[in-house]
């Protein structure tokens, strides 16, 4: 995988000149296309034990998702567990929530209160919202997904195109990109 000329910088430590070798670039972990996450809470009631019972089930269901190349962060805290958004490049909504089906029938199977959430993204190019068909287009498909009330629609604006002559480690999808739009489904 080529990603990119090294960097060797000198710093001045002072007796010694230590030398330290960066890289310009990151590589990019998974080609562009649609990538799905899925959110879960799972929140302790009445039974300690059924808690910790579901932590071990997340712990069991962990890596059929990671062979999928998924990505996942968690917290445990104040009696609940946090399942941050799992990252699933290549996949659906539908296949998402299908790879998180045994896990949610381990959660009911204990009768403990949970919720989930699976959403997919994508970046926006700022061509699309300078083209007035390319804007009323994307508008007319959020008008559509929104009119289910089970979607939220979450976006951010950013500009990271300025300074692209300085290599860095900027998602190069984002250097064309006005705007990140998630779509979030309860």
């Amino acid at each position: 995988m080529d990603i990119g000329p090294a960097v060797s910088i000198g710093v001045d430590t002072g007796a010694a000149k230590r030398h330290i070798r960066s890289l310009d670039r990151s590589p990019k972990a998974h080609a562009d296309g649609i990538v799905t996450g899925a959110s879960l809470t799972v929140t302790q009631t009445n039974s300690s034990d059924a808690f910790w019972e579901a932590v071990t089930a997340f712990h069991t269901a962990m890596p059929a998702w990671i062979a999928k190349l998924a990505a996942t962060a968690y917290v445990i805290m104040d009696g609940s567990l946090y399942f941050m958004p799992a990252t699933f490049p290549g996949y659906n909504a539908s296949e998402v929530n299908g790879f998180m089906q045994p896990f949610v029938a381990q959660l009911q199977r204990l009768a403990i209160n949970y919720t989930t959430s699976v959403q997919g993204s994508r970046l926006i190019p700022r061509e699309v919202l300078i083209s007035a068909d390319s804007n009323h287009a994307l508008t007319a498909a959020l008008r559509e997904i929104s009119s289910n009330q089970a979607f939220q629609i979450i976006s951010v604006g950013t500009d990271v195109s300025r300074d692209s002559n300085i290599p860095n480690t900027v998602f190069p999808g984002w250097r064309k990109a006005i705007t990140w739009i998630e779509l979030t489904a309860n």
